[in-house]
């Protein structure tokens, strides 16, 4: 690294151990100790990283990766749809979105009211491992460091019982140099020196989230000059994070997990209006259309049983439209073959139906986005959401040791193993009811160097 570059680094370091003293923190109950864990669990996503650009941009990443004790060169799935709210939410749970509920970044709710975001802590239908930790008996302290404002609000306290992150970092406590004017997202290098500050508390469990590849993969294109500079820019940061990291000794047992929510796709094509589409087909009063990226839903304004006439003509629409790669029903169509067009039946390993997801689900082929065409998504040059997406590195760190069935990684197979290596039941439902087998991810051996056994499954 430059003398520059260190010179820029160390200033940002220092304003944001400035702004710090302003991090949002939930203290225990006075007298309330901790629990004290041996080994520690850092959980690193890196925003947008797709598994096939980090060999040639990220050369410590990648070292890392290939050298890792623990599954060496693992690749991980991320949940479809492959968008951020949606990964996250599943590293957070160890459940997959047909379970936590957040099946897309927006959707459309049934009522009266137009779609809307969906992610915010209150959207959570299960419990998340900030909740678990802060319920344990002591207490474990937990951490959260992210790039991006939306984030903060996922893991925020709510009526039903969502417990905070004891300590966090967003974007407004970083020094305005370290964050990006057009999206408000914090720098790498901010994000990662608040998540040292964070780390003097002495969590049992931080997250952080990167987000300067997403941002500039979105504006620029993820195979641009600048998404491949800023991934190297990464690297770095990340790299120097880690060795001081695993150089403390609280963390000497610890694991470090580097991660990321998605891949990335290049647009290359004019994005699909499906809402335009629909119109032209003279559908648009039947259906609410909610565009997201590699994927759209599309909400019938009857019962899926009443319209399924119209969802058979929907759906053949849509696959007569350039760009669209699969058009699969939320439940059976009675007017279209019943269940051979069901997600569940074709895609059955997606694990996302549930009543928030639309009752047709649309998928783009590479090179393609759906957007409303005057919206600001219609002109991002690279974008994700589709299976092309979802291939991500998996890179553990630290105290682990030899995996087993390194294949096929989920991303809830990460977030249910977080929970086993913090001792840590599984997560519940937040109605009571029964989280079935199938909708949780699988245990990852050699993760990290506690007894995973102690976690409690789901009764």
């Amino acid at each position: 690294m430059s003398g520059a570059n260190r010179a820029a680094g160390l200033l940002v370091a220092i304003a944001v151990a400035l702004a710090c003293a302003g991090c949002t923190r939930r203290d225990a109950p006075t007298g309330t100790p901790y629990a004290r864990v041996a080994a520690p669990v850092a959980l690193v996503v890196v925003d947008g990283l797709d598994a096939r650009d980090v060999a040639g941009d990220m050369p410590e990443l990648t070292r890392a990766w290939r050298e890792s004790a623990w599954c060496p060169g693992a690749h991980g799935r991320a949940a479809m749809p492959a968008r951020t709210n949606v990964n996250h939410a599943t590293l957070a749970t160890g459940v997959y979105p047909e379970m936590h509920g957040i099946t897309g970044n927006v959707f459309w709710a049934r009522t009266a009211d137009p779609p809307r975001k969906l992610g915010a802590a209150a959207d959570f239908l299960t419990e998340t491992v900030f909740t678990v930790a802060a319920a344990h008996d002591p207490p474990l302290r937990t951490a959260l460091a992210v790039g991006k404002p939306k984030l903060e609000l996922m893991f925020a306290a709510t009526a039903a019982g969502h417990a905070v992150p004891d300590d966090v970092w967003s974007p407004k406590d970083a020094p305005s140099s370290g964050r990006d004017a057009a999206t408000g997202y914090a720098t790498d290098a901010a994000t990662l020196a608040g998540a040292r500050r964070l780390l003097e508390n002495g969590p049992a469990f931080v997250l952080v989230n990167l987000a300067d590849v997403d941002r500039v993969s979105h504006a620029a294109g993820p195979h641009s000059g600048e998404a491949q500079a800023t991934r190297r820019a990464t690297d770095r940061e990340l790299a120097a994070f880690v060795h001081d990291v695993l150089a403390r000794p609280g963390w000497r047992e610890g694991t470090i997990v580097v991660t990321a929510d998605h891949g990335f796709d290049a647009t290359t094509h004019p994005a699909i209006d499906v809402g335009a589409m629909l119109r032209d087909a003279g559908l648009a009063d039947a259906f609410v259309v909610v565009p997201d990226g590699g994927v759209a839903h599309v909400y019938t304004r009857e019962t899926p049983r009443a319209a399924a006439t119209t969802l058979k003509a929907a759906r053949q629409r849509a696959l007569a439209q350039e760009g669209v790669a699969e058009a699969l029903y939320r439940a059976f169509n009675r007017e279209d073959d019943w269940y051979d067009h069901m997600i569940d039946h074709v895609h059955p390993d997606w694990h996302v139906v549930n009543v928030r997801t639309g009752d047709l689900l649309l998928v783009t082929a590479p090179g393609y986005t759906f957007a409303a065409s005057d919206g600001e998504d219609a002109h991002l040059r690279g974008n994700h959401g589709a299976p092309a997406e979802t291939d991500v590195p998996v890179v553990a760190l630290g105290g682990v040791a030899s995996g087993d069935h390194c294949d096929e990684i989920h991303a809830a197979d990460v977030g249910r193993t977080v929970l086993g290596c913090l001792g840590l039941p599984d997560v519940a439902r937040l109605d009571g009811g029964p989280i079935p087998p199938q909708s949780q991810g699988r245990v990852l051996r050699g993760l990290c160097k506690t007894a995973i056994a102690t976690a409690v499954p789901t009764p």
